[in-house]
């Protein structure tokens, strides 16, 4: 349910599962974030979640080799729950903050993916085929938390990365690139290359299943008069791949500025 700007209430969607008359202005609506209507109600379908899951963890000496795994998943049509990208030194700054551990030891980048099916051996099978796929492209080690607890450890530590880096005030800005999947070798590439321009580290979490990084260049960037050149370096990187500057977070006011970097500045 949405108030226009005329004061008029209209519905679009509902409870019905499939409706092919008129316009489609549903997605229109919800993507125009307030500016085209406000939004007063919302129904939303649920679904059951599945009964078996398994967390797997692949440890990789360098980013790059994580990286290359990424796209080689879809092809074969083995599609996770989640595929999430984390250094290795945030994983250990968020497992201190919380007072617990990060379980893979070993390696400088990890991927963790999150297998859902709904038989035990619907679930093994995914992660059995992924944990190849890892081990036969770089991957130092594989773990795979089978239990509850371990995979509820897991999710926290990733989940609670960007809190710990904020207790540390040590991080300038959170970005929230996205890329086609296919190019994020290139975007990581690009990252490590800013970083070795600007004598700088610049540390990174994502969401690599879906080609969206979130890169945290460092706040003595900005102690240096840095920091927009290294976003605005990263940005254009971005965009030059066939990326966006915000793949989830939305742009608000603090990204209002970047948007004339998008070859079509008339959709803003």
């Amino acid at each position: 349910e949405v108030v226009l700007p005329t004061g008029e209430i209209v519905t679009f969607g509902g409870k019905l599962i499939k409706n092919a008359m008129g316009l489609d202005l549903l997605h229109l609506m919800i993507g125009s974030e307030g500016t085209l209507g406000v939004i007063t109600k919302a129904v939303f379908r649920l679904i059951p979640k599945s009964p078996y899951s398994c967390t797997l963890v692949a440890s990789f000496n360098e980013r790059l080799e994580a990286m290359k795994v990424a796209p080689l998943l879809a092809p074969q049509m083995i599609i996770p729950l989640a595929g999430e990208y984390i250094d290795h030194d945030l994983c250990e700054i968020s497992a201190k903050y919380l007072g617990t551990e990060w379980p893979a030891k070993k390696g400088n980048a990890h991927i963790f993916y999150i297998c859902m099916g709904e038989t035990e051996d619907e679930v093994y099978s995914q992660a059995e085929a992924i944990a190849k796929i890892c081990e036969e492209n770089g991957a130092i080690d594989v773990l795979m938390a089978e239990t509850r607890a371990e995979q509820d450890n897991i999710l926290k530590i990733r989940g609670e990365i960007a809190s710990a880096q904020k207790a540390e005030d040590s991080v300038g800005d959170f970005l929230d690139i996205c890329v086609p999947p296919v190019k994020l070798i290139e975007l990581m590439e690009r990252i490590l290359e800013i970083e070795k321009k600007y004598d700088t580290r610049i540390p990174v979490t994502g969401h690599s299943v879906d080609g969206n990084l979130h890169p945290t260049p460092l706040k003595e960037l900005a102690d240096r008069g840095l920091l927009e050149k290294v976003k605005e370096d990263i940005y254009k990187e971005t965009i030059r791949l066939g990326g966006v500057i915000s793949g989830e977070h939305g742009l608000g006011t603090i990204r209002l500025h970047n948007t004339p970097l998008w070859p079509d500045p008339k959709i803003w």
